[in-house]
């Protein structure tokens, strides 16, 4: 992945780092239940296994919202036009925590430690499809490995399918009135 559109913990997609996360964390646990346990066998502590699963839910869940609502490197030189948070399907992960972000210039998906900017004159088609049980904005673009296919609410769905499809036809615009102008 381009890091000129990425900025990511990890390096696969947002499915797998999900999978290999959540098997880490729970060889952790597992890890650190044969290795402890001995240890607490005559203390009277049996709450470790909650303790564990409590770390995992942290790492999963709580994790990724708090990272997501930080500011990231994309919106730092930006200003934001349209906030979108939101929990939905992306990349195969289900119930994702999904930030989504218009700026002028593009937009910015944030889900479970990824963040990715898609600059509109790099979209090639904005549509609304129904993929399984949901309906999701479709988003065809030039850049390598950037989520495609991003399920929202759908009282929100229609309306940032429009206002990305708007920018994206004012910026064809204008890079049209700045070529006709060069030639002249």
């Amino acid at each position: 992945m381009n890091r000129k559109y990425s900025d990511s913990l990890f390096p696969w997609g947002i499915g797998a780092s999900f999978v290999f996360t959540l098997l880490a964390l729970i060889f952790g646990g597992a890890l650190a239940g044969l290795l402890v346990e001995p240890f607490l066998e005559h203390k009277n502590f049996k709450q470790g296994g909650g303790i564990i699963l409590m770390i995992i839910i942290l790492v999963i869940v709580v994790g990724p919202i708090i990272y997501n609502k930080k500011v990231s490197r994309f919106e730092i030189e930006r200003t934001p036009l349209k906030i979108l948070d939101c929990f939905g399907v992306i990349q195969g992960l289900r119930g994702a925590f999904i930030r989504l972000i218009v700026y002028d210039g593009g937009i910015e998906i944030k889900a479970f430690y990824h963040r990715y900017l898609i600059p509109f004159e790099m979209i090639e088609s904005v549509s609304i499809e129904r993929i399984f049980f949901c309906n999701g904005i479709n988003i065809k673009t030039k850049i390598e490995g950037v989520p495609g296919f991003l399920s929202l609410p759908d009282e929100q769905l229609s309306d940032m399918a429009s206002i990305i499809q708007n920018k994206i036809g004012y910026n064809k615009a204008n890079s049209a009135n700045a070529m006709s102008r060069m030639a002249d």
